[in-house]
């Protein structure tokens, strides 16, 4: 059954509040893979190589905190907010383990975001918009409350990866980009149902991590995907200009052999992961992180 907007928002907090007290595990490898571990370094590289030096930094959907501890642990003026009451209360106890206030970090929509306009010199926004909806209204709120010439450090999710996972996400990107291009309708099912058959995508099997984006049910939901051959023209949509390219959570193969190969996904994968760029990221990651500038 489709969900209107208000519906999807609240399964989102529903979701996250009833996750929060395992969020911790993308961040090492009690979760299969810390992949935001490694989002995290990105972002931490990003900031630390802004010119001139921000120092007033928004992280929009801030989870657990621990973006915002860190960055505050190096001097930053940073706050954050997010939608979930779970996640924030785990954010609440990372900073008091670091004695660090809690004030810092509150409950707040991104669709709607409770600070006045060119407030921060950076923003970051990590694993938020991967999942929801009306992109131009979230990128016009992040627009507004940064400085001119203020810099955002966002994830987005990598369209060019659907073309190394060999599944149904293959065969979502053929059918858009076949229709794009003007194919006939009967020879686009056609090529698809081949295509399906090849690849054997019914027999898929997946390896279930503990907390995932995946298991976020987006069904008649449309969360646009972003293509790192166009990102300058697509950005520049939403009035920004782009900077820098990074990706992150590698795949070492397509991920519908996980299953197999285990311990190639968790250890190799891990080796591949760099804060510098690699073209191979644009193939082998299934997100990007983008820096920005106003």
């Amino acid at each position: 059954m489709k969900k209107t907007f208000g519906e999807f928002k609240e399964y989102l907090k529903s979701y996250y509040d009833e996750r929060a007290g395992i969020y911790a595990s993308s961040y090492s490898d009690e979760g299969r893979y810390p992949s935001n571990r490694f989002r995290l370094n990105q972002m931490l590289d990003l900031i630390s190589n802004i010119e001139p030096h921000p120092m007033t930094i928004l992280d929009a959907g801030c989870g657990d905190g621990r973006a915002v501890s860190e960055l505050t642990e190096r001097g930053y003026d940073c706050v954050g907010f997010d939608y979930s009451d779970g996640m924030l209360k785990e954010a609440q106890e990372i900073l008091r383990s670091k004695n660090i206030s809690t004030d810092i970090v509150k409950i707040g929509d991104i669709y709607d975001i409770a600070h006045a306009d060119e407030t921060f010199d950076a923003v970051i926004c990590l694993g938020v918009i991967e999942n929801l909806p009306h992109h131009e209204d979230v990128f016009s709120e992040l627009y507004r409350v940064l400085k001119p010439g203020g810099r955002l450090i966002v994830s987005v999710e990598n369209e060019l990866f659907s073309l190394y996972t060999l599944n149904t996400n293959t065969l979502g990107f053929y059918q858009e980009i076949l229709t794009d291009i003007g194919v006939e309708k009967s020879i686009i099912k056609k090529v698809l149902k081949d295509i399906a058959a090849w690849l054997n995508v019914d027999d898929v099997e997946y390896f279930e991590k503990i907390i995932e984006d995946r298991q976020i049910d987006k069904d008649n939901v449309a969360i646009p995907k972003y293509n790192p051959l166009n990102i300058s023209e697509k950005v520049s949509e939403y009035k920004f200009i782009h900077e820098k390219t990074r990706f992150y959570h590698y795949h070492p193969l397509p991920p519908r052999f996980e299953v197999e190969y285990p311990s190639l996904f968790s250890d190799w994968a891990q080796q591949l992961e760099t804060v510098d760029f690699d073209w191979r990221g644009a193939v082998m990651c299934n997100v990007m992180v983008l820096q920005l500038r106003k």
